[in-house]
C-alpha cells in the first residue's frame, strides 16, 4: 500500500510573510488607542454605563467602572483590556482549532481578519463586543472539539467560555450562543442519527443557566433595552 504524500511544510519565506503581517496588524491595533475620537454607538455606551453603573451586569462595565477618568491614558485603559482579551483568544484559537481544521485554513483565517478594515477598527474600540468575541469564538471551537473526542476537558471549556462571553457580552452574546448550540446540534443529529442532542447542547446548560438570570436581573432592573441589543 502506498504511503500518502506529506504534506509540505511552509517555506522560510512564508513564515517570515506570517510573523511580518501579525506583528504589523498587532501594531496597528495598538495605534492610537489613547487618543482616536470615541465611536459615538457601543463604546460611547459603555463608557458612559462604566461611569454610572446604568449599564447592568456586564462585567466590563463592572471593572471599567473602576478606572479613574482622571488620568491623562484613561481612554487607552478602557480600550486596552478587550483587545488583550482578544488576542489571547485568537492564540488559543490557532492551538485549539488547528487539529479540526488544519494550521494552514486557521492561518488563513487570521490573515483574513488582519486585512480586514472592520475588525482592527472594532478591536480600537472599548465595546461589549470586543470583549465577547474571543470567548464566544473559543466555546464554539471547544463545543467542536467535545463533539469530536467527547471528554470533561472540552466541556468544560465550552461551558465556561460561553458563560464567560455572556458575562461580557450579555444578552447579543447569551441569544449567539443559543442559536449557534440548537442549530449545530439539530444539524449534527440529523446528520449523525446515532448522535442525541442532548448530548451535543450539553456544555450550554450552565451558559443558559447564567443567560436567563441575566434576562431576569435585567428585566427586575430596567437594564433591558433595545439598544443592549446593537
Amino acid at each position: 500500500m502506498a504511503k500518502a504524500a506529506a504534506t509540505p511544510s511552509p517555506s522560510s519565506r512564508y513564515r517570515f510573510f506570517l510573523w511580518v503581517v501579525g506583528f504589523l496588524a498587532l501594531a496597528q491595533w495598538l495605534v492610537g488607542l489613547d487618543y482616536i475620537t470615541v465611536w459615538p454607538g457601543d463604546e460611547a455606551r459603555l463608557l458612559w454605563d462604566a461611569r454610572t453603573g446604568e449599564g447592568g451586569f456586564h462585567l466590563p462595565v463592572l471593572l471599567l467602572g473602576l478606572l479613574p477618568v482622571d488620568w491623562p491614558y484613561w481612554l487607552l485603559a478602557y480600550r486596552l483590556p478587550g483587545m488583550l482579551l482578544t488576542v489571547l483568544c485568537l492564540w488559543a484559537w490557532v492551538r485549539w482549532g488547528s487539529p479540526l481544521f488544519s494550521r494552514k485554513t486557521v492561518v488563513l483565517g487570521l490573515l483574513a481578519a488582519a486585512a480586514h478594515l472592520f475588525i482592527p477598527f472594532l478591536l480600537k474600540t472599548a465595546t461589549l463586543s470586543v470583549w465577547s468575541f474571543g470567548p464566544l469564538l473559543l466555546s464554539w471551537t471547544a463545543l467542536l472539539q467535545w463533539i469530536k473526542q467527547p471528554s470533561d476537558r472540552w466541556r468544560w471549556r465550552a461551558s465556561l467560555l460561553g458563560t464567560l462571553a455572556i458575562l461580557t457580552g450579555g444578552l447579543p452574546a447569551f441569544l449567539s450562543l443559543l442559536i449557534f448550540y440548537l442549530s449545530y446540534a439539530y444539524w449534527y443529529a440529523r446528520r449523525f442519527s446515532g448522535i442525541s442532542v442532548g448530548r451535543v447542547i450539553r456544555p450550554l446548560i450552565i451558559p443558559f443557566v447564567v443567560g436567563v438570570a441575566f434576562l431576569v436581573l435585567d428585566i427586575l432592573t430596567g437594564n433591558l433595552a433595545w439598544p443592549a441589543f446593537y
